[in-house]
């Protein structure tokens, strides 16, 4: 049997353009630097880097996550340094002030004067932001200023919650504390109970704020 010239031809072109396809498929794998170009070159491989790639992208996110966490605790204990700065200054000052006779009315008045200097660098402290703009101790609030100076002090604005970021497939980290937490929830004594002297005594003592050795009798 005679195969017609037109049929060879054909038969060329195809065998051509499959070798063409295939030529620049390799070029494309050397290009990509990767085997599986098409989800038709491995069905089973492509499946596998798929889940890969969505386990390399949640590594990345958790990665993400504890770096901001991370930043933002670091903010928060430095900016309660200052706080604590603060309020050891102002305990110094208190202690001074009771020697009621070695200062003079001027040493107090320049007392008084650092004392309401102190108050408001606490009020500014207290209302910090991240470097995003956020206040960081106004829970979830983040875009309310979380104290606001009134006559008796301050009020707070704020809520109690903390954001907490996924850094692991079962781990998570709370990444602020609330102004509530920090500023008003303060522990009372020891943080268990409270002593204080009876209202009939005359005499002088002192008095620890206590502590509980054996938590199994304590009531």
């Amino acid at each position: 049997m005679r195969i017609a010239s037109s049929t060879l031809f054909r038969q060329f072109v195809f065998a051509n353009q499959v070798a063409q396809q295939n030529i620049n498929h390799l070029q494309q794998q050397i290009s990509l630097g990767r085997r599986i170009v098409t989800p038709s070159d491995d069905p089973i491989g492509t499946a596998r880097s798929l889940n890969i790639a969505n386990s390399v992208s949640h590594l990345d996110q958790f990665r993400e996550n504890a770096e901001f966490a991370e930043q933002r605790l670091g903010f928060e204990e430095e900016t309660l340094a200052g706080v604590n700065n603060l309020l050891q200054r102002t305990r110094e000052l208190a202690v001074s002030a009771a020697n009621f006779g070695v200062h003079s009315p001027e040493t107090f008045d320049a007392m008084r004067t650092e004392v309401e200097q102190l108050q408001q660098s606490l009020f500014e402290l207290a209302n910090s932001r991240d470097p995003n703009g956020d206040f960081i101790f106004a829970g979830f609030q983040s875009r309310t200023e979380p104290f606001v100076k009134t006559v008796t002090g301050a009020n707070y604005l704020g809520d109690q919650g903390q954001l907490a970021l996924q850094i692991g497939d079962n781990k998570q980290v709370a990444s602020n504390d609330s102004g509530y937490a920090i500023f008003q929830n303060i522990k009372n004594g020891n943080g268990r109970f409270a002593v204080s002297a009876n209202t009939t005594n005359t005499g002088s003592a002192v008095i620890s704020p206590g502590s509980v050795t054996d938590l199994t009798t304590f009531q």
